[in-house]
């Protein structure tokens, strides 16, 4: 018999996932996974949640930093 299988591989967002920063959109991404894993579960599979302690993705601290602070400034602009 055959039942469901959910598996979110999720690299660490310390804005997002800790600060609940606005400016990374990892935390959403995070939140469907588990609700997927939850799913999974309750239809008799089962759910993984892979997360890794390696913040963004090899971009580095401040170079992620950056571009988080300017796309604020880009959102700020397009609100009247």
């Amino acid at each position: 018999m055959s039942k469901p299988l959910v598996v979110r591989l999720h690299d660490e967002s310390a804005d997002s996932d800790i600060f609940n920063a606005d400016a990374s959109t990892c935390r959403p991404y995070l939140i469907h996974g588990i609700v997927e894993c939850v799913r999974a579960a309750q239809a008799g599979g089962a759910g993984l949640i892979v997360y890794n302690r390696a913040e963004g993705n090899a971009l580095g601290e401040v170079a992620k930093f950056l571009v988080h602070n300017a796309r604020k400034v880009w959102a700020s602009l397009d609100e009247p």
